[in-house]
């Protein structure tokens, strides 16, 4: 059976009903017979046929209703690439013979030629690579041997000796509470909204206020720490409100 002489038939039921109409055909997985037809309806939405559920493979192809999810069998082989075992380029596969008890034939169209090999010289893959006469091809390589996990080690338990917790730390005594101070609160009255007359330094060196600033309580608390309490009132003395 060639494999191109089925691609565009009909398909239709045993009452005359049209399925479809077929598109490829996918062989055995050892290219001796059909697995599927892939087809496409008229709403040209494409579905698998399985080879078994053909009854007639006449004008048209006689089938019942039943599909398969997934395709069966190996993909289409037609038109693929075809090469020599050295790389050498032969031309592309055009013809399938399968089935009729015989063994299945490859067709090459190679510049207007027809070249036939037998199954036997023929390895198939994403291109068909064609071996010599007498000359083994390659098995196809077979899946490694799932490696059973290796038994896990005994776990032997130990003695662990406990070491006891430390004494959690005393708590540090909380700071002496800040005496107020009735001068304190009249030295921040007094030069609130001041404006100085020169700009006051820390001990090192850096400017607690600027000349011509007016005094706020944050910079009265950065006087007090820096003890420069006495230099900020004696800077506004001399100074309007």
């Amino acid at each position: 059976m060639q494999l191109t002489t089925l691609i565009g038939k009909q398909v239709l039921t045993p009452a005359g009903e049209k399925l479809g109409y077929v598109l490829a055909v996918n062989p055995t997985r050892d290219v001796k017979g059909i697995a599927c037809f892939l087809c496409a309806d008229e709403d040209e939405e494409e579905f698998y046929l399985p080879a078994r559920n053909v009854i007639s493979y006449s004008d048209a192809l006689i089938a019942n209703r039943s599909r398969i999810c997934s395709p069966a069998g190996i993909p289409c082989p037609l038109g693929k690439t075809v090469f020599s075992h050295t790389g050498g380029f032969l031309g592309t596969l055009g013809e399938l013979l399968v089935g009729d008890n015989a063994d299945p034939l490859f067709i090459v169209h190679s510049d207007g030629a027809k070249l036939t090999f037998p199954l036997s010289r023929v390895a198939l893959g994403d291109a068909l690579i064609v071996y010599p006469e007498g000359r083994r091809k390659p098995a196809p390589a077979k899946s490694a041997p799932k490696k059973k996990p290796a038994p896990k080690p005994e776990v032997q338990m130990e003695t662990v000796a406990v070491e006891e917790e430390p004494a959690p730390a005393e708590p540090a005594p909380a700071p002496a509470p800040r005496v107020f101070r009735r001068e304190d609160a009249l030295n921040r009255v007094n030069l609130l909204g001041k404006k100085l007359k020169k700009t006051v330094y820390d001990e090192n060196g850096y400017p607690i206020a600027e000349a011509g600033e007016r005094i706020t309580e944050t910079i009265v608390a950065r006087a007090r720490r820096s003890n420069r309490l006495l230099q900020l009132t004696v800077n506004t003395l001399t100074n309007v409100m």
